[in-house]
C-alpha cells in the first residue's frame, strides 16, 4: 500500500478563530485573512512554466534533446514506452564518475520533468544540516525487520536526515484523448509493464544506490514501489510516486519521535522529541490521532499488528488515550461551535487542547494545539501565555514544515509585537469559566 504522507490529523480552525474574533472585536480596522493554511497531507507542488489545464500532447511542447537534458544535469529520455512514448526514465547525472550510474531515477513525462528538473534543495535553517550518518545506525527487530538506530543523543528539532529519492516515477498523466482532467497512464500499466520499466529504471542505479533499494520490503520491483513509496505531486496535480530508499527503513510508531516532510523532492526527517542512544527511529505510517482500533485497522494493510508503546498499554490505558483523542475532537468542535454562537470561550480551553496533546505524546502533530492556544491567549489579553505558546508554536512549526513558512513568521510576530496583532484582545470583555 503507497504511503501517504501524514500531515496534521486535526487540521487547523484558525480562519474560522478569526471569524470568532471579529464578532466580537471593537476595533474599525477589518482583521486580515488568516494565513494559516496547513495540508492534510505534504503534498510537493512543483510548478512548470505552463498552465495546470495544459495535458500532455504528442508530441509533448516540453520535450527536449539529449543533449538539452544534459545541459540540465539529466540524462535521456531513455527506455520509453512504445504506448506512451512520452513516460521515459530519465537519470540524474552524478557530478563524479558519470558512468558509475546514478543515486536518482525518474520514470515521468517531459513536462513533469521541467519542474523536476527545475527543483532546488530546500533552506534546512540558519547553520542546520542532517546528523552524520555515525550518529545513527541499522539494527534488525524481532517481527519488523530492518530498523534505525540512534548512536548518540539527537536532541529535539535536529534534522535526522535530507535525501533525494532513490526513484520517482509518475502515476496517472492527462489522457489527451478523454475530457480535461481524466487519467490514465502509469497507474493502468499491467504489472508486465511495470516490472518492466521500473526494472529498467533501477538498472540505471549505482550499485550502492541499487543495493539500496532491493533491500527494502516487497520483493520484486513492483513490490518494492507498492509498499515503500511516498506519494506527492509535481507540477500542481501530476501524482507520482517516490521511494526514499533508507527512509524506508524508519519503522512505524503510532507515538513517533520523528516527523517528516517533503519539500521540493527533498524527504527531510525531523527529531520531535530528544531520542537516547539506544533508541529506535520511528515514523508513523498513518494519521496518528484517531482511536486505537481504527489505527489497528488501517495498519492491516500494510500486514502487521502494531506493537508499539501506545498499542501494547492494558485496556485501561488504551481506553484513557481514546478518551484523550475524543476530547481533542470535542473542542476541536466545542470552538467551531462558538463560532457558529459568538459566544465567549473558557480562558482555560487553549491550555487543556495542548495538556491533551501533551498527555496522548503526538508531539508531530503539536504545532497545531500551541498555535490555536497562543491566539486564543491574545484573544483574551493574556499577553504572556500568547507570549508562551507563540514562542513554542514557532519551534513546533519549524520541525513539521520547515524555517521558511507564512504560520512560523505569523507567530514569530505575535510573539513579538504581541498587542498590534490582529487577535490581540478581541475578546477582552469577558470569558466564561
Amino acid at each position: 500500500m503507497t504511503r501517504l504522507l501524514s500531515g496534521l490529523a486535526v487540521l487547523s480552525s484558525l480562519t474560522s478563530i478569526q471569524v470568532l474574533a471579529s464578532q466580537a472585536a471593537t476595533k474599525q480596522d477589518p482583521i486580515p485573512a488568516c494565513e494559516w493554511h496547513p495540508p492534510l497531507l505534504q503534498n510537493v507542488c512543483l510548478n512548470s512554466a505552463s498552465s495546470p489545464e495544459q495535458s500532455t500532447t504528442k508530441p509533448s511542447p516540453f520535450s527536449k534533446t539529449r543533449s538539452e537534458w544534459a545541459k540540465l544535469g539529466w540524462d535521456g529520455p531513455n527506455d520509453c514506452l512504445p504506448t506512451m512514448p512520452d513516460y521515459c526514465v530519465y537519470t540524474r547525472i552524478p557530478e563524479s564518475e558519470p558512468a558509475s550510474g546514478s543515486p536518482f531515477v525518474v520514470i515521468s513525462t517531459a513536462k513533469s520533468m521541467t519542474a523536476i528538473a527545475g527543483s532546488t534543495p530546500p533552506f534546512l535553517g540558519k547553520n542546520k544540516k542532517p546528523v552524520s550518518p555515525r550518529d545513527v545506525y541499522t539494527q534488525e527487530f524481532p517481527g519488523k525487520g530492518t530498523g534505525v538506530v540512534a548512536n548518540r543523543t539527537i536532541k529535539k528539532g535536529e534534522i535526522i536526515k535530507a535525501e533525494m529519492p532513490t526513484l520517482l516515477l509518475q502515476f496517472d498523466m492527462p489522457d489527451n484523448d478523454s475530457k480535461p482532467g481524466a487519467q490514465n497512464g502509469a497507474n493502468e500499466l499491467s504489472r508486465e509493464e511495470r516490472l518492466g520499466i521500473y526494472g529498467k529504471a533501477v538498472e540505471r542505479l549505482d550499485e550502492v544506490s541499487k543495493k539500496k533499494f532491493m533491500r527494502q520490503v516487497g520483493g520484486d520491483v513492483v513490490g518494492i514501489v507498492d509498499k515503500n513509496s511516498f506519494r506527492l505531486f509535481v507540477d500542481g496535480d501530476e501524482g507520482h510516486l517516490g521511494v526514499w530508499a533508507d527512509v524506508s527503513l524508519f519503522n512505524h510508531d503510532c507515538r513517533p519521535n520523528t516527523h517528516y516532510r517533503i519539500q521540493n523532492l527533498t524527504h527531510i526527517t525531523v527529531a520531535v522529541r530528544d531520542i537516547l542512544p539506544g533508541e529506535e527511529l520511528t515514523v508513523s505510517y498513518i494519521e496518528g490521532t484517531i482511536p486505537y482500533a481504527e489505527r489497528q485497522e488501517r495498519l492491516e494493510s500494510w500486514g502487521f499488528k502494531c506493537a508499539c508503546h501506545a498499542c501494547t498499554q492494558d485496556l485501561s490505558q488504551i481506553a484513557q488515550s481514546d478518551a484523550r483523542l475524543k476530547a481533542i475532537t470535542g473542542i476541536e468542535e466545542e470552538l467551531e461551535q462558538l463560532v457558529k454562537s459568538g459566544d465567549d470561550f473558557p480562558q482555560d480551553i487553549g491550555d487543556r487542547l495542548v495538556q491533551l496533546y501533551v498527555d496522548e505524546r503526538l508531539d508531530n502533530y503539536i504545532a497545531h494545539a500551541y498555535t490555536k492556544a497562543a491566539l486564543l491567549k491574545s484573544m483574551i489579553g493574556n499577553k504572556k501565555d500568547a507570549i508562551k505558546y507563540a514562542n513554542m508554536a514557532v519551534e513546533a512549526l519549524e520541525r513539521e514544515y520547515g524555517p521558511d513558512t507564512k504560520d512560523g513568521d505569523a507567530m514569530r510576530g505575535l510573539a513579538e509585537r504581541t498587542e498590534e496583532h490582529w487577535s490581540w484582545g478581541v475578546r477582552m470583555g469577558g470569558w466564561a469559566m
